[in-house]
């Protein structure tokens, strides 16, 4: 971004085949930020740019090929300089900084010297004082936490002495080089989304007590045994089951962001600092999703020795594994995570046993039930604000789709639209696509005869009334055939077609002028072809559809 303080660095990967855009990311973010200076013959950038005179700074940022590409506008510009200057506590400390070297190199040149020795201006981060710095031969007040709101450090000085330490990030004069900032500074946020966080907003930092609601019980501690056995933070990590334990007495990265997501009352985040704004958005979430991950990542990485498989002959095992690969290569520590750290091996693991132990024990799933999310429902496009794409609002998606799903597991678990539930399962994952998507096994009390399958399950494209019928159940089963072309049939196209050009869904399916049931295999549907009264659909290509692509 062109106003930015600083730049987010990642390793981004081209996504493959076909889809609506996406962004991969391949290993660490890095978020720098530059010296004071740019170097000798280099175009100011990100937090240099403030550190110039009004109008070298925008001719500094018309230089930008990003500024050229969206042709910004100067007035504009200047707008958004004045308000950022007014407002934004790091724009203002530049400005500081700027006019203090400005004056210091004055005198400098008329002491006979060329330039300022020592320009550094220090980013204070109040929260922490380093084991390195903290000297036992110091007064214990020399390395107190500072005791009011510092936010910047300014030294620019001729002299040959360093300034005194602060602990935060340094940006000296200039060496060529950026400077990684640290991943959970208050400041991290407002440097690189500098307009969503114009009035210099902190953004998530270590320490931030949580409100304690009133009236509310005393949960139990998890013990540090626990902890240990859950292989995760309990400020990192999100589990239901691990919630409802834990007493948390600090804010974790996962929900200062979820907090600052939301959007409260009857407005639909027109006035939102972020949602309005459309890759900015996307970028933003993108970045908070993996600061979280890395929060849990971090724990682990600090209780390595806690999770680290000690059995020999699961270290010969692999080692011989790792020689006949790669000869010579030592094998490092083996890390073992907690069933209970979702997402892990262990975890999937442990899910799957319990639905096969489950199933085995009262036989086989009645149905298999996939809900995918659809962005065009009213209810998601109602929330969008003008000029917003479904790509930028995540988050309506997924709540829309928690609703419904849930309304849905109502009626199957407590209405029993299929008959009664004896035990099921779920999985939610989000599919390349993009939108939330569950599969859900059921196992109910009903006979299996193709009867009762043809009453809830059908493979077929309805049949069209007649023009002059106006019954309701006409006027149902036009809406029932609409739906079924527009969702339920399957097009084989590059991504179902193996190598040998057979679709791997199975499509086109066979014909069967009846349903079929086995005991140790799935039911063949119903599905008569045209010339047994099956119906079809021409589509505007010409392509004529039948029941062997319609999926149930």
């Amino acid at each position: 971004m062109l106003l930015s303080f600083g730049s987010i660095e990642a390793g981004r990967k081209k996504a493959p085949g076909q889809g609506p855009p996406v962004m991969l990311i391949n290993g660490e973010i890095k978020r720098n930020i530059s010296p004071l200076f740019a170097p000798d013959g280099k175009t100011p950038v990100h937090g240099q740019l403030y550190m110039l005179d009004p109008m070298m700074m925008q001719d500094s940022v018309a230089q930008n090929p990003l500024s050229t590409k969206f042709g910004i506008k100067r007035e504009i510009l200047q707008k958004l300089f004045t308000i950022l200057q007014k407002h934004h506590p790091l724009c203002e400390a530049f400005n500081i900084m700027h006019q203090l070297y400005m004056e210091t190199s004055a005198d400098v040149q008329r002491q006979g010297f060329d330039e300022v020795q020592h320009v550094t201006l220090v980013l204070v981060n109040p929260r922490q004082v380093p084991d390195a710095i903290i000297d036992p031969g110091l007064h214990p007040r020399a390395v107190n936490l500072p005791q009011v709101k510092e936010l910047c450090a300014f030294y620019v000085s001729n002299e040959n002495d360093e300034p005194v330490y602060r602990y935060g990030t340094w940006l000296k004069k200039k060496n060529g080089q950026v400077i990684c900032f640290p991943l959970y500074d208050r400041l991290n946020d407002c440097l690189h989304y500098v307009l969503n966080l114009a009035n210099g907003d902190f953004g998530y930092y270590p320490g931030i007590e949580k409100v304690k609601k009133r009236n509310t019980p005393n949960q139990r501690t998890i013990t540090s045994a626990e902890q240990n056995d859950l292989g995760c933070s309990p400020n990192a990590v999100y589990d239901e089951e691990i919630d409802e334990v834990e007493h948390k007495n600090h804010v974790s990265v996962r929900d200062f962001y979820r907090f600052h997501l939301a959007i409260r009352g009857d407005n639909k985040g027109a006035t939102h600092f972020l949602y309005p704004f459309g890759s900015i958005t996307q970028e933003y979430i993108i970045d908070q999703s993996i600061k979280a991950d890395q929060q849990v990542h971090e724990f682990i990485k600090k209780n390595y020795d806690t999770f680290c498989t000690t059995a020999p002959e699961v270290r010969m095992a692999l080692d011989r594994d790792l020689q006949k690969l790669c000869e010579g290569k030592k094998l490092g520590k083996v890390l073992r995570l907690s069933p209970r750290m979702v997402g892990s091996p262990a975890w999937y693991q442990q899910h799957f046993h319990d639905a096969t132990a489950l199933f085995n024990r009262i036989g086989r799933p009645t149905f298999m039930i996939a809900t995918t999310c659809n962005p065009s429902w009213n209810e998601v496009k109602e929330h969008l604000l003008k000029n917003q794409y479904i790509t930028d609002r995540p988050d309506i998606i997924c709540r829309v789709f928690l609703v419904k799903i849930e309304k849905m597991r109502k009626l199957i678990e407590k209405g029993h639209i299929f008959g009664k539930v004896k035990a099921f399962i779920e999985s939610l994952e989000f599919q390349k696509r993009g939108g939330p998507h569950t599969h859900r096994l059921i196992s109910l009390d009903c006979p299996n005869s193709p009867e009762y399958v043809d009453e809830y399950v059908s493979a077929e494209i309805p049949k069209l009334p007649d023009a002059n019928d106006k019954s309701d159940e006409a006027e149902m089963s036009r809406k029932l055939r609409e739906l079924v072309i527009k969702f339920q049939i399957h097009n084989c196209n590059t991504i179902c077609l193996n190598d040998s050009g057979k679709c791997s869904k199975g499509f086109p399916k066979k014909f069967s002028n009846s349903t079929i049931t086995y005991e140790d295999r799935p039911a063949i549907y119903k599905r008569r072809s045209p010339e047994n009264g099956g119906e079809t659909y021409k589509t505007p290509g010409g392509n004529i559809i039948t029941n062997a692509s319609v999926v149930p």
